[in-house]
């Protein structure tokens, strides 16, 4: 690239440096964009497909997978075109049917731990027996056939977070939680202090938003015209 003769005593030009759409230097405007960006919407709870384990019988809801306490990583083997587990009365499992019956309907036990028997209408549990030490690499036999004090009778349910209740929860409470300062000051009406962002934030955790937002909108009325 060719560049330009510069001679003695010249004034080396100036580089302009790239200013904040703000001109006035106000970090407020700069933190409420950050909050923006950063504040996870609606559906970032609505569509949280990770998979968190159940804790009660009231979070089992949505896509499950039953897992071995020992081996987590492992679901259990079912075809995933809308077949329902089934246990027919020899104790024998499958994932073939297209419709509900007696066979393919199960109570869910929940155990000191935390976890969960699965019991057959028959009051049978199901079972995974882990193989033989001659044959390591054989998969672990599935039953639903098991006594009630029968080893190997409990299982894992790993679900979806977006259905688990107190996850559903907390999610759309900090969804809730996330405001910016310039939302903030568009409901009040006027530009805010510090502590008055953090009190009205601290509000909508607590359930008192609307009434502090309206103690902030008088206050913001009597500064003005006094």
């Amino acid at each position: 690239m060719v560049k330009p003769l510069v001679f003695k005593g010249d004034k080396k030009p100036k580089k302009r440096k790239r200013t904040d759409d703000s001109r006035d230097g106000d970090p407020s405007t700069k933190n409420s964009r950050q909050e923006d960006a950063s504040a996870p919407g609606a559906e970032g709870v609505e569509n949280d497909d990770s998979w968190v384990s159940a804790e009660a019988v009231a979070d089992v809801s949505g896509p499950v997978m039953i897992v071995l306490p020992t081996s987590p990583h492992q679901p259990w083997p079912v075809m995933p075109t809308a077949r329902f587990l089934s246990c027919d009365k020899h104790g024998v499992l499958s994932a073939t049917t297209e419709a509900v019956s007696p066979l393919e309907s199960f109570i869910l036990v929940v155990t000191e731990s935390a976890e969960f028997q699965i019991q057959t209408l028959a009051g049978k549990l199901l079972s995974a027996n882990p193989p033989p030490a001659s044959k390591p690499n054989a998969q672990a036999e599935l039953r639903g056939d098991a006594e009630t004090d029968a080893p190997n009778t409990t299982m894992r349910i790993r679900m979806q977070a977006r259905f688990k209740p107190r996850i559903k929860e907390l999610k759309a409470g900090k969804a809730k939680e996330k405001i910016s300062r310039q939302e903030l000051e568009a409901a009040v009406g006027r530009r805010l202090e510090e502590d008055e962002v953090k009190r009205l934030k601290r509000a909508r955790r607590e359930g008192d938003y609307h009434e502090q937002l309206l103690v902030l909108k008088v206050k913001g009325k009597h500064d003005k015209y006094s």
